[in-house]
């Protein structure tokens, strides 16, 4: 019964914390805010060098967005694969648990192991691959925030910065990591 309760105790604070987020947070930052820039109604005329500076710009600009996309898509396979190797971990323990009836310092040290593997994991995503892709929407602010606005390009990292906020991603990369941590100090 004792694990029950504290099922229902950690799906009302993720309940809990949604509704923060929708109610709260989105209401005061105005939920689906327009784009960050238009595209004008007339192009303005651009001299040959010009033409060459934007191509070299959407160049930079595609590159810096892909490479955004191929920090997303790292981030995503390595914490799928550590969530995988966790709760295959932690089941494991289980199994183990009823077969060999560990008590007491032999059951701390055999869930000692993959809790110390989960939290080098965050501290090499929170600490790095989650420090290389605000790095890659740093960079690609620059032609968010250029001139180049007059011509209706870019602002799609300003646009999505609107929306999820860095210290939003930083929140949310914790609570992926402290709610499997919690379930797995229940089992101790």
């Amino acid at each position: 019964m004792d694990i029950y309760i504290k099922i229902v105790a950690a799906l009302t604070l993720i309940v809990l914390g949604v509704a923060v987020d929708r109610f709260w947070i989105h209401r005061k930052r105005g939920e689906l805010k327009s784009s960050v820039n238009t595209i004008p109604n007339s192009m303005p005329s651009c001299s040959t060098d010009e033409i060459e500076m934007l191509k070299i710009y959407m160049d930079e600009w595609k590159t810096v967005i892909g490479t955004q996309m191929h920090f997303n898509d790292l981030i995503l396979r390595f914490r799928s694969v550590v969530l995988t190797a966790f709760v295959a971990f932690m089941g494991a323990i289980v199994a183990l648990e009823k077969t060999l009836n560990l008590f007491g310092s032999e059951r701390l040290l055999i869930v000692g192991i993959p809790l110390t593997l989960w939290i080098a994991a965050f501290i090499l995503d929170f600490f790095y691959y989650h420090r290389l892709l605000l790095g890659a929407v740093g960079q690609a602010m620059k032609f968010d925030d250029s001139v180049m606005k007059k011509y209706g390009l870019f602002g799609l990292t300003n646009c999505i910065s609107n929306h999820v906020h860095p210290p939003t991603s930083r929140v949310l990369v914790c609570i992926f990591y402290i709610f499997p941590f919690l379930a797995a100090l229940f089992l101790v």
